[in-house]
């Protein structure tokens, strides 16, 4: 992630928290202020507000057991779709 891309989930963070404001309100703000969502594009709407919401990495979590292998021998990789499943482990930078 670039600078940029940064500053655009501290300010959705920002709008968030502290403010109050929905995710339909931050995805027209930030169509007003022009900046660059992943896709590339000015145009937010509230569904790419609300997946960098919900993405545990912004929040400060390492995610495991998303996949798992299907057997010791094949060693074939199987997402698993079941969220409910899933550690959660937060993350402690040392700055």
């Amino acid at each position: 992630m670039n600078e940029e891309q940064a500053e655009t989930v501290r300010m959705i963070y920002d709008m968030y928290l502290h403010d109050g404001i929905g995710a339909t309100k931050i995805a027209n703000e930030l169509s007003i202020r022009r900046r660059v969502a992943a896709s590339g594009k000015i145009k937010w709407t509230s569904s790419n507000v609300s997946r960098v919401l919900g993405n545990p990495t912004y929040m400060g979590y390492m995610t495991y057991g998303k996949s798992f292998s299907n057997n010791y021998l094949e060693q074939k990789r199987i997402n698993n779709h079941n969220s409910d499943t899933y550690m959660y482990v937060k993350v402690i930078l040392n700055r």
